[in-house]
């Protein structure tokens, strides 16, 4: 997620982070709590929870706005240094937030073997498309589901465009009865900003405009800049595939580290400087056959 909305979308997450339970399948009244994303070895998660007292697993919670090939290779690479660090089983959850054609290699994971019969290797993320998810539920949760209810799946009857009015009116109900002034306005603009996933700024501003909380919010009136909401989405994409980089030369360096040790400085650089991912890939699977990190830095 681009830097605004992902440090949006953690403060609301934190501060409601019961709410966001069932979505995840945590039972009700289970301990649930934030544990840290930024470890030394790897990039930033968007969210992990522990879970039971004590811990007994931890949910990789990640949302995702735009489709990236390597996805599903840096969750699993995630999800084993997570598992590593934290000495608990890693369920890790991908959460689709914005409507496409689906491709079968994200529910599909990470699975190969090397010598048939003598072991294999098996990944599969949890997948949530929000635009599948019951639209009720969400807006009669907790309340830090709401910002979510609009990119949700419509009654039957209505396109996203006639929903949403309906949509927005119960939110600011929900926000005016429940919540308080600092919690209600950084609920609204996190529905503002996703709302930018399907609809452009100049389409929606209006109906969002009818709430008065929306129109007093500085944070909301530093979002009606031309192109804002278009550029966290663009962000967002170029956010992705950078991460998948790192993402894979953090696996280059883990597999290679196994084998080898740590990687010398001079490797160490040339692997940084690699902005390739097929070859990333395949550099991360020549470690099964490398005598040395000189055979894995020359993979083509």
């Amino acid at each position: 997620m681009p830097a605004e909305f992902d440090n949006m979308m953690k403060k609301v997450f934190w501060q409601r982070l019961p709410d966001f339970g069932p979505l995840v399948h945590v039972p009700a009244g289970d301990v649930v709590e934030p544990l840290p994303t930024n470890l030394p070895i790897t990039l930033d998660a968007d969210f992990v929870l522990g879970v039971g007292s004590p811990r007994r697993a931890a949910i990789d919670l990640n949302f995702q706005t735009t489709w990236d090939a390597d996805t599903p290779i840096r969750a699993f690479v995630y999800n084993a240094l997570l598992h590593r660090h934290f000495g608990v089983p890693i369920h890790t959850v991908i959460i689709q937030m914005r409507s496409r054609q689906n491709d079968l290699r994200l529910a599909h994971g990470v699975r190969y073997s090397v010598f048939a019969g003598l072991g294999h290797m098996e990944f599969q993320p949890e997948v949530i498309n929000l635009w599948e998810v019951p639209l009720e539920p969400m807006l009669t949760g907790g309340l830090g589901l709401l910002p979510l209810a609009p990119l949700c799946r419509m009654p039957d009857d209505q396109t996203r465009e006639q929903a949403l009015p309906e949509i927005l009116r119960r939110i600011n109900g929900r926000l005016n009865d429940e919540a308080t002034p600092e919690l209600r306005d950084s609920l609204w603009n996190s529905t503002y900003t996703l709302s930018g996933l399907y609809f452009r700024g100049e389409e929606v501003r209006p109906q969002f405009e009818r709430y008065q909380i929306m129109r007093e919010s500085m944070t909301y009136q530093a979002t009606l800049e031309e192109g804002r909401v278009e550029g966290r989405v663009e962000g967002r994409m170029e956010g992705l595939a950078e991460g998948s980089f790192l993402a894979l030369r953090q696996m280059v360096f883990l597999l290679g580290a196994r084998k080898f040790g740590q990687a010398p400085a001079r490797f160490q650089n040339s692997i940084d400087t690699i902005r390739d991912a097929e070859r990333l890939s395949r550099m991360a699977q020549a470690v099964i056959d490398a005598t040395s990190w000189q055979e894995i830095v020359d993979t083509q």
